[in-house]
């Protein structure tokens, strides 16, 4: 283990003690489970930095700054349990049925796949998928073996950040090209939905058996990162926003259903307004949570979702004492992740905060404790 890794770890577990982690994994339980709070409702930050959504950085870098962050997560009082995540590739699960790596965005700076499905007939002949070192996918592989290799197995694991079934079936055809063929050909679509639920199944389950069971954390959302096992999966369900409630409930539900039944239920997440299928994401068997980083939970209510999910948003400052008071009011089960840190040219060096910042964040913290006790 390098040195500073080793300090890096050292000052993690000085920040999250063996009590307070306890302390936080029964409130995050409690939470999930409908249980009362035994001394006030959880509560996580947002990360100073998201390194792990720059494709560029190295993994050796990408380590030491999320520890650091981890760190500094630590002089908040905050429910976080410390944990590496991998990182994110659009491309990730379609190299799994062949799918070349394109590099895209406007300065170079992102990846996407190409599109290996360009008529009917592809779609019919696609092949089942493989996961093996020769592909795309298999860097979360080797980079679950990298963090267990340098951390000597001292900090929890997250998986990838993964697309769900229909997500990476857009991906491979092209969302249009996916509709018109939910539309035309339904067999054919719940073929390929069949085959793209298959690899994420399969990705899934091989970074848990190469993580392990004590020191897998099984969610990719950053800003929530760890779940009692009542959670199940985290699926991103980005497309969602785009349809019906009746085409969710044929061509997206049955999918989610699977993978619920085969891990123990399944936690969505999806950017932007889905407003529109909200209550059908409250009649998917094994739904257990929904994680919006574009509405907040009264937003999700007064659509019609579920009070019986779980819910899982952002929050400024500003918000926080007027969402916790509706949380409580109308009894909803929600964490949200809030942002107590100086923002500015500062965000992600917390080491140039003066005094007086810090002291304003610490001031923040008090608000927020005071926001969640029961």
């Amino acid at each position: 283990m390098r040195k500073t890794i080793k300090e890096k770890l050292d000052k993690i577990d000085e920040c999250f003690t063996s009590d307070r982690l306890t302390k936080s994994k029964e409130r995050w339980r409690r939470l999930w489970a409908g249980e009362p709070p035994q001394d006030r409702i959880p509560y996580d930050t947002v990360p100073i930095s998201a390194p792990q959504y720059d494709p560029i950085i190295d993994k050796k870098s990408m380590l030491d700054i999320m520890l650091d962050d981890c760190i500094w997560r630590g002089h908040i009082e905050s429910d976080h349990i410390p944990s590496l995540f991998s990182g994110c590739r659009q491309g990730t699960i379609p190299s799994m049925f062949g799918a070349r790596e394109i590099v895209a965005g406007a300065h170079e700076d992102d990846y996407t796949c190409e599109r290996l499905l360009n008529s009917y007939e592809d779609v019919d002949n696609l092949c089942q998928p493989e996961l093996h070192e020769y592909i795309g996918a298999w860097r979360w592989i080797e980079l679950a073996k990298f963090y267990l290799e340098e951390t000597e197995g001292r900090i929890a694991i997250q998986v990838c950040d993964m697309q769900g079934p229909v997500d990476t079936a857009g991906q491979l055809m092209g969302y249009e090209n996916l509709l018109l063929l939910a539309n035309d050909e339904p067999e054919l679509y719940r073929s390929l939905i069949k085959k793209t639920t298959l690899a994420y199944e399969m990705l899934w389950q091989a970074q848990k058996d190469i993580i392990g069971e004590e020191l897998f954390a099984g969610t990719h959302l950053i800003m929530s990162n760890w779940y009692p096992k009542c959670a199940g999966v985290t699926i991103s369900v980005d497309s969602m926003v785009m349809v019906s409630p009746s085409f969710f409930e044929e061509f997206y539900a049955p999918s989610l259903e699977e993978i619920a039944e085969k891990f123990g239920g399944v936690t969505i997440h999806s950017c932007g307004n889905f407003s529109n299928v909200t209550k059908s994401i409250g009649r998917v068997k094994g739904m257990r949570g929904i994680h919006a980083s574009e509405m907040s939970i009264k937003e999700l209510i007064d659509a019609g979702i579920d009070k019986n999910l779980m819910f899982i948003s952002m929050s400024g400052m500003e918000q926080i004492e007027e969402s916790m008071s509706y949380n409580k009011q109308n009894s909803i089960r929600s964490v949200m992740n809030i942002n107590p840190w100086i923002q500015g040219k500062k965000a992600g060096k917390p080491w140039l905060w003066d005094n007086n910042e810090w002291s304003q964040i610490k001031r923040n913290e008090q608000i927020i404790l005071s926001s969640c006790a029961i």
